[in-house]
């Protein structure tokens, strides 16, 4: 299973330092976050890609994870909802 995460904060680093030790079907491929510099830091640390663009990963993954503030549910839920 492909995974996007939007947000890469405190929530997001410890599902992916989890889901990435362990061996598993889960691949966290993608990273976007508004401060390019955590996304580019968790996609490194999961051989991952930090996106500029969310548009970028929505077509690539089959799960999307919010751990973003409450904002960006309001700006990025309706893409995810409707894809």
């Amino acid at each position: 299973m492909k995974v996007g995460i939007i947000g890469c904060g405190a929530i997001a680093n410890i599902i992916t330092t989890s889901i990435v030790s362990e061996d598993n079907d889960i691949d966290i491929a993608y990273f976007f976050d508004k401060d390019i510099e955590r996304a580019e830091n968790l996609a490194s640390l999961a051989g991952g890609v930090a996106v500029l663009n969310f548009d970028d990963m929505l077509d690539k993954v089959d799960l999307i994870l919010e751990c973003a503030a409450p904002i960006s549910v309001k700006e990025y839920a309706p893409k995810v909802l409707k894809k």
